[in-house]
């Protein structure tokens, strides 16, 4: 899975251009899903399904960086999956 530079560097780009979320919430939320490695938690508890679109407007700053969080997740499996010295 993408590393948390990852996933703030893709935080900071939708922030560039949505400065009117809560930036303190929005990166905590991008951050929250991988607290499962500090606290040995199953990924599925943290890693919950939003939905297939990136549609963030109806939610708060903190639920809209988590679902975030898993649409890099879920992109970037996609593009690695694809590579062909990923191992199956």
């Amino acid at each position: 899975m993408p590393s948390v530079i990852t996933h703030l560097a893709c935080a900071q780009r939708y922030l560039s251009h949505n400065p009117r979320r809560d930036l303190k919430k929005f990166i905590l939320g991008t951050v929250f899903p991988d607290i499962r490695y500090l606290a040995n938690l199953e990924r599925h508890l943290t890693h919950r399904k939003f939905g297939a679109n990136l549609n963030l407007s109806r939610l708060d700053s903190f639920k809209a960086g988590w679902k975030l969080h898993i649409y890099v997740d879920e992109k970037w499996k996609k593009i690695v999956k694809a590579d062909p010295l990923y191992e199956k």
